[in-house]
């Protein structure tokens, strides 16, 4: 897309590379079930390994940092799998976890990312104890995350379509923004 003119026409629909990301993901199926289980059990021994007199918020915190680690380097090994098949090449098991191991990194700060946009929105409004209108502001993102999806179908190009995005993410942050004041003014 990015060595496209203006007038190439973005695809209609997304349903041929959720068929081409499950069926390199049905490849590696046995691999990435087998990691996770590592990220399972590797977790499970992190909570043993974690002395009893722990502050129970820092051990579950540090839980979900050993299990972001570990799904991190799975979503590493199923992103290259993705992506061996886009350039129609196939990759062996100790290929897939090489280069996995090398942009494991990358992956991983992306998946911290995520997750602390997410899971910490929620998690800071329990603690803070902020009213419902931080909630509602919180939905919002949900709300953008179905309309920046249906802009793919509908955009004339990748311009047009950057300049949707951009908009949206900027009236989303300014939304998102004035939630949270308010749901501080006006607590529970």
């Amino acid at each position: 897309m990015n060595g496209a003119d203006d007038t190439e026409r973005l695809p209609s629909a997304i349903g041929p590379l959720v068929d081409l990301a499950l069926h390199a993901y049905g490849r590696t199926f046995l691999l990435a079930s087998l990691l996770s289980l590592g990220v399972f059990v590797v977790t499970g021994l992190a909570e043993l390994a974690m002395p009893s007199h722990m502050d129970p918020n820092l051990r579950v915190l540090g839980l979900i940092l050993v299990e972001l680690l570990g799904c991190g380097f799975v979503v590493a090994v199923v992103a290259l799998s993705v992506a061996a098949d886009v350039a129609g090449t196939r990759l062996g098991r100790r290929t897939l976890l090489r280069g996995a191991a090398y942009r494991w990194a990358g992956v991983f700060g992306a998946t911290l990312f995520a997750w602390a946009t997410y899971d910490l929105t929620g998690l800071a409004g329990a603690i803070t104890g902020v009213g419902l209108v931080y909630y509602v502001g919180a939905l919002l993102a949900l709300g953008l995350a179905f309309y920046e999806n249906r802009q793919f179908d509908r955009a004339e190009n990748v311009f047009v379509l950057n300049e949707r995005i951009f908009v949206s993410n900027m009236i989303f942050s300014i939304a998102f923004l004035i939630a949270t004041i308010a749901g501080f003014a006006w607590p529970k």
